[in-house]
Order: C-alpha cells, then sequence, then structure tokens
C-alpha cells in the first residue's frame, strides 16, 4: 500500500487459490477445561463496583481472571457476523468470529443452539498451551496479532494484524502489519471454486487456507477499521472520479496513525479486475487471429 495522498485508489487482478496451504490440524475439540466456572469477583483494591443502578466500578480483566483461576483476557479485539457486509459460510450462517489478538488466532463461535454456543478455532498457528488441538492453518512467526474482522460475500473473512512496535531507531520492527484471508471449508460436493456457487453452510471446521492478501509498507501505521462494501455501492460513484474503482465488491482498509515516509492517514479501497473484461479481451484477440 502507498503513501501519499489521504486516499488511495488501488486495482488488483482475482486470481484462483493456486499456492498450496498450510497443513492443518483437526479443529479444536471445543470441550470444556472441567472445572466450573466462578462467579467474577472485582480483584481486592482494584476499584469498586456497585450493584445500584447508575453505579460505576473498574477491573483490571487479565489480574481478575488470574485471580479467579480463570481463562486470562488475551486481547479479544474484533467480533463479526454475517449480519454486516457478508455471508457467514459456516454453521448454517450462525457463527460468531472473535479475533483473539494475544494468542494469535480467530475463534468461531457456533451459535446455532443460543443456549449451548460451541468455541473452536477458525485460525491459528497451531497447538499452543490451552489449546493442544488447535489447527495449525496459519504460518507461526508471520500471522501475528488478528484485530479486525471482515467477512465478504462468499464466506471470506479478511483479518487485519497489530502486532505493535516501531522501526529502528526507536524499534525493531521490519515488517509491515499485513492483511489476511481466511477461506472457508470446501464444500461437500466439490464445486467449491465455481465462481457463482452459492455459499453452503459448513459446520465446525476451521478455515481451509490463510494467506496473506496485501501487506502496509508503513511500518509505523496499522491497518484497521476494514468492512467490505455493501450490495448497491457502484450507484453511488456513478459520475465521480471513483466510478469502476469502487464496486460491489470493494474491501475498505484505514492506514492508521501513519508515521514512516508520510505522517498522512488514508482510507484505501481494494477493487478486483473483473474476469469479465481479461475474457472479452482474450475473445478478440481470437477473432483477429481468425481474420
Amino acid at each position: 500500500m502507498a503513501n501519499g495522498s489521504a486516499s488511495t485508489r488501488t486495482r488488483i487482478t482475482r486470481r484462483s487459490e493456486s499456492s498450496s496451504p498450510v497443513p492443518s490440524s483437526s479443529a479444536c475439540t471445543g470441550e470444556p477445561s472441567g472445572k466450573q466456572a466462578k462467579p467474577f469477583v472485582l480483584p481486592s483494591g482494584y476499584g469498586t463496583a456497585s450493584g445500584r443502578r447508575g453505579g460505576r466500578g473498574r477491573f483490571d480483566g487479565p489480574l481478575g481472571g488470574r485471580e479467579q483461576r480463570g481463562q486470562r483476557v488475551q486481547r479479544p479485539e474484533d467480533v463479526e457476523t454475517g449480519d454486516s457486509t457478508g455471508v457467514d459460510a459456516n454453521n448454517g450462517g450462525n457463527t460468531l468470529y472473535v479475533a483473539i489478538t494475544g494468542t494469535d488466532e480467530v475463534l468461531a463461535i457456533d451459535l446455532s443452539r443460543r443456549s449451548t454456543p460451541f468455541a473452536y478455532h477458525y485460525v491459528s498457528t497451531g497447538p499452543h498451551l490451552g489449546a493442544p488441538a488447535a489447527p495449525a492453518n496459519a504460518p507461526a512467526g508471520e500471522f501475528d496479532s488478528p484485530d479486525n474482522l471482515a467477512l465478504d460475500r462468499r464466506g471470506n473473512l479478511a483479518i487485519t494484524e497489530d502486532p505493535g512496535g516501531n522501526p529502528p531507531p526507536a524499534g525493531t520492527k521490519t515488517q509491515g502489519d499485513d492483511i489476511w484471508i481466511a477461506a472457508p471449508p470446501a464444500s461437500s460436493d466439490g464445486d467449491d471454486d465455481d465462481d457463482d456457487r452459492k455459499v453452503r453452510a459448513r459446520g465446525r471446521e476451521p478455515a481451509r487456507t490463510v494467506q496473506r492478501f496485501a501487506t502496509i509498507k508503513d511500518c509505523v501505521a496499522e491497518p484497521t477499521g476494514i468492512y467490505f462494501a455493501m450490495g448497491s455501492t457502484e450507484k453511488y460513484v456513478e459520475d465521480t472520479a471513483f466510478e469502476g474503482l469502487v464496486t460491489d465488491e470493494t474491501l475498505f482498509v484505514n492506514r492508521q496513525h501513519a508515521g514512516q515516509t508520510s505522517p498522512i492517514d488514508q482510507l484505501i479501497a481494494i477493487t478486483p479486475d473483473d474476469d469479465d473484461d481479461d475474457d472479452d479481451d482474450d475473445d478478440d484477440d481470437d477473432r483477429h487471429d481468425n481474420d
């Protein structure tokens, strides 16, 4: 993503998934740890809480979790459902996706049965403490600190990173933050590569592939506020400078707190090229060859 003006427009060419996915193990079982959950109590000496209407209080989540021998809070930064701008291709469209920045993973929570939600790992760099069955469908050491989430209308989950840090001399960071795409599990009838397919509901399976989609060159900035355009977006840019550059398939992402080479934050629009245009060009070439 280039530096410069406050608004950057980028066109990319849609391509099929040709790279081999990172091998993955079976999905997390989602079984509870066996310990009964305890009522949460504020750590002693750290603020107060009131049960009265209008009462206020504050607490330290990680400290409170440790004191109660519960799960530590690992920065759940963002949530996503199919009710936003995309389609949920899992669990009958009843999935809540949660980015867990502190453990480099994205959880999926099956809400099909509201009384008994089921959580499992959707994207992970592999087994780790507390998650011995987590899949290894994201590359360890590269997929780092997932932060924001967005679903497209084919069930793909876009994921931005926020590992923090600064480049030299203030820090040691040498790689900009990435945007990843997690593809839904393959359909059972083998037509998953059909562009016109209907998204089918899968259940409690990890993402089929997790691939790097884009990288911000500014090592100070982070990609954030990611979302896909809604249907009929094209009509709002007709007869403007953005016509043809912003479509119903555009991915928007903010380049926030920029600082390397340029202090200007940006709203970036990434739009795939229309494959039909390429096909038309090929047809024209064939006709010319036959003349």
